[in-house]
């Protein structure tokens, strides 16, 4: 609710500087995105295995949001599909958060399931490794999964 109220508000004539603020950050976070996809690929940190591709984000990063890591994960898929003509790859992308010791893991398929999100690969393989590990799970976005492995 305070999301909507919040995002009201800043449509009033006098607090146009909170819209400018958000689209400022809005962009510094593309740039984000874009700047770490690239160096990813330019590293070569994109390993293929099988079906899929993997890549681990070791170091302290900014990406540490489920959200912002499906972001990355998604913008690496597009430049992959615009470099090639084989069939995508799922992908599975991990970013260490070096303050709670944890990993973060996104899993995007490499094609939609609308509607049904237990035909997707990674729902069974996290809710499988989450079981395993014991970890703390969160199965949530429409492009992906997530999982938390503490």
């Amino acid at each position: 609710k305070s999301n909507f109220f919040y995002g009201y508000d800043v449509l009033s004539k006098d607090k146009q500087h909170l819209l400018r603020n958000a689209i400022k950050l809005a962009k510094e976070r593309q740039e984000e995105i874009v700047d770490q996809g690239i160096r990813l690929i330019e590293k070569k940190a994109i390993k293929p295995i099988g079906c899929m591709r993997y890549c681990k984000i070791e170091n302290s990063n900014n990406f540490q949001s489920p959200m912002l890591l499906c972001k990355l994960a998604l913008f690496i898929m597009d430049a992959y599909r615009a470099q090639t003509t084989k069939n995508p790859k799922h992908f599975v992308l991990a970013s260490y958060n070096d303050k709670s010791n944890s990993y973060t893991v996104v899993g995007i398929p490499s094609k939609k399931y609308i509607g049904d999100v237990n035909k997707s690969p990674f729902y069974n393989a996290f809710e499988e490794a989450r079981k395993r590990v014991n970890a703390n799970a969160k199965i949530v976005f429409f492009e992906g999964h997530v999982i938390q492995i503490h």
